[in-house]
């Protein structure tokens, strides 16, 4: 990919930000933040009183028909409720970025029985699907919320192809990433997670000729969105936090409060106000309040601090699966702190299957046992962290330490390199296991007799006791990646016995916290007696995901924020598009 693609899609210039030393999270912030006009907005209106409540004696600033608050997932809802008829729409965005967390990810949707795989001849259905979601969700969702995701994702696919957007499915060189589990409707082999193609849709939409940025499409992708939002006359104002719903007498919520400064806006909402604020990784006090185990670090962006949460609460919105988290791992360099969320070098610590997962490596506690299938998808691999230790009072598999050979680094790269053998400064290096155990603070006994027993079954091409390799997730996505190794059994697993050794401590992560507001199969907010808050309506990561406390497959919470926007808009405007 040329640096005048890049710019050309982005409106960055990929050498600028080079020579400012810019990390790839900022720099995949800049280019979704370019060319949308990110003047400050002007003066919020009045100083109308803060207070929320009853909006039936209150004098509004401005009036809309459907305010989004949050330019990421919401975005695709603005494009469909102006589609759906709607004369004046407004996204509200707490940073000056658009696009949010999805912005800076994949892009990918997960979409089960979609038309992309019926015309490649790959069979899947949408019995498969429900049957594989009530297995995933943990009984933390319903049926209705998880049919609705299911039909919604793919009605949203067939509106957004009708706008010029072209789907292909997410893979790992030629292969297709599967379902990240191995339960009953699972697909292992077809083409649930997809992503937009960023060429094709581009000039579709656009009419320009470009290259592809790669698999870190979003970026492309969410210039296309902010692109039809504008044509459409989708006004969006940046800068501006969201900070109270206001209700009526009767209950119904009319609108919302958007402060920018110190200035205040009371924003009428005629047809119906949407949440899509994302998770609240970036409030300490929620995640120690919710999540039960400690996260050392997040994808998400700093805006997601529990606002729309609050809101809704504030309200009387009901919570649901609020322990829950779109699991990742993450390296955390001996001796670094982790008191606060981790955001930074993301492509050094973050560990989603790129590094545990490959041949020659292994993930043990400390006590030098393993404790989970290494080459499992990430979410599924983050679940491994949560046991607990009722002899120590301690998290049993926190912190967890990576341990690879030397034979590792003739196939595989380290973290945070881009050249085959090379080693990130911060992992730590040993001649024998014995060294790495007690410079990492690893039971050297338990470690030896751990890795003696799994070179033995790794020689043979098994895991009797995790089952490594026996899923295509293992081998295809994680361990050795679809590359085929003649020298290996079992893709996903090879002997750890060639010195010097390598390791560093890891820490679950979170790719977004998927508890939040209860939504019903229409997207509406439900408050603590069970029923409906008139004009109300959330998706995303900070809404309950349709998904429980299981993430299905890759595409899963980009997937939440895009398709619950548009079965929102489907129902407040009584309308199929």
């Amino acid at each position: 990919m040329s640096n005048e693609t890049i710019q050309k899609q982005t409106g960055v210039n990929p050498k600028a930000g080079a020579k400012a030393g810019v990390s790839r999270r900022d720099f995949l912030k800049a280019t979704v933040a370019a060319g949308t006009g990110l003047a400050a907005v002007g003066a919020l209106g009045g100083c109308a009183p803060s207070g929320g409540g009853s909006s039936n004696s209150q004098e509004w600033d401005r009036e809309v028909e459907v305010v989004f608050v949050g330019a990421g997932g919401s975005a695709w809802g603005a494009i469909a409720a102006k589609d759906a008829g709607a004369e004046s729409v407004l996204i509200v965005e707490k940073s000056g970025m658009f696009g949010g967390t999805s912005s800076l990810s994949a892009g990918g949707f997960w979409i089960p029985a979609n038309n992309v795989e019926e015309k490649l001849g790959i069979k899947d259905s949408r019995d498969d699907a429900v049957e594989y979601l009530s297995h995933v969700s943990g009984g933390k969702s319903t049926p209705e919320l998880q049919e609705a995701y299911i039909d919604g994702a793919n009605a949203f696919l067939e509106w957004t192809q009708s706008l010029g957007f072209e789907w292909e499915p997410i893979a790992i060189g030629a292969l297709p990433f599967p379902d990240y589990y191995n339960y009953p409707g699972c697909s292992s082999g077809g083409a649930r997670s997809l992503y937009i193609d960023d060429v094709a849709s581009w000039k579709n939409i656009k009419g320009e000729d470009v290259e592809s940025v790669g698999f870190m499409r979003a970026a492309p992708t969410w210039n296309l969105v902010r692109h039809l939002c504008e044509e459409r006359g989708v006004d969006i104002m940046y800068n501006a936090e969201a900070t109270k719903l206001i209700r009526n007498d009767e209950g119904v919520v009319e609108g919302v409060v958007v402060a920018n400064g110190k200035s205040e806006e009371r924003i009428k909402a005629t047809k119906a106000v949407f949440l899509g604020t994302g998770g609240f990784d970036h409030n300490k006090e929620m995640r120690e309040s919710y999540i039960k185990i400690p996260l050392a670090n997040t994808m998400l962006v700093d805006t997601c601090t529990g606002d729309g949460h609050r809101m809704g609460m504030e309200i009387g919105a009901d919570l649901s699966n609020m322990s829950s988290f779109y699991g990742n791992s993450c390296f955390v360099p001996l001796g670094m702190e982790i008191d606060n969320i981790m955001t930074d070098k993301m492509d050094q610590y973050v560990d989603g299957s790129s590094y545990r997962s490959k041949p020659g490596a292994i993930v043990v506690n400390k006590k030098g046992k393993r404790f989970g299938n290494e080459s499992a998808s990430y979410p599924l691999f983050a679940r491994s962290f949560e046991e607990f230790d009722t002899g120590t009072g301690e998290w049993s598999n926190i912190p967890a330490f990576f341990i690879c050979d030397s034979t590792y680094l003739e196939h595989y790269l380290m973290p945070g390199v881009s050249e085959m053998g090379a080693v990130p400064d911060w992992m730590e290096k040993a001649d024998t296991l014995e060294e790495l155990a007690d410079i990492l603070g690893i039971n050297a006994e338990g470690l030896l007799s751990e890795v003696a027993e799994f070179n033995k079954n790794a020689a043979e091409g098994v895991d009797p006791v995790f089952h490594r390799g026996e899923w295509a997730f293992d081998t295809n996505t994680g361990g050795d990646g679809g590359t085929g190794r003649a020298d290996l059994k079992n893709l996903a697993l090879a002997p750890v016995e060639v010195g010097p050794f390598y390791g560093c401590p890891q820490y679950p992560g979170s790719l977004g916290t998927s508890g939040g507001l209860k939504i019903n199969e229409h997207a509406q907010v439900i408050d603590v007696h069970g029923e409906v808050i008139p004009h109300l309506y959330a998706g995303g990561c900070c809404a309950a995901s349709p998904f429980g406390w299981g993430y299905p497959g890759g595409g899963g919470p980009v997937g939440c924020g895009g398709v619950m926007s548009f079965v929102a808009v489907e129902h407040m405007f009584e309308t199929t598009l």
